[in-house]
């Protein structure tokens, strides 16, 4: 395999990790919204209802575990984009609440 071949799979496996990181984070906002109305074992809801600081705590967390403020504040700062596992810190952000409103996974 040549080095620009090499460089192409790479590639696509990081796009690959980036999208399935970024559906994870969507996933997270889904369960968010619908932990406070599912049962646990104990018959009680598994968490109470997300408050509004709730959520802004999970996207500053969110802002916080990009790949391009990793990059950039923790790791010699430069931002190197083909080195990316799991997306930005805004794209993290967005797909947690596009999945905050979101009732069943039918709904996605």
């Amino acid at each position: 395999m040549t080095s620009a071949a090499a460089e192409l799979v790479a590639s696509a496996a990081g796009l690959r990790s980036v999208r399935l990181e970024l559906q994870a984070d969507c996933y997270a906002g889904v369960w968010v919204k619908n932990a406070s109305t599912t049962a646990g074992s104990s018959g009680r809801p598994l968490i109470v209802d997300a408050t509004d600081a709730d959520v802004s705590a999970a996207l500053d967390t969110a802002s916080r575990i990009g790949d391009d403020y990793i990059q950039s504040e923790l790791g010699g700062g430069r931002v190197n984009e083909s080195q990316f596992t799991h997306g930005t810190s805004a794209q993290r952000q967005k797909w947690y609440l596009t999945g905050v409103p979101v009732r069943g996974l039918d709904e996605l």
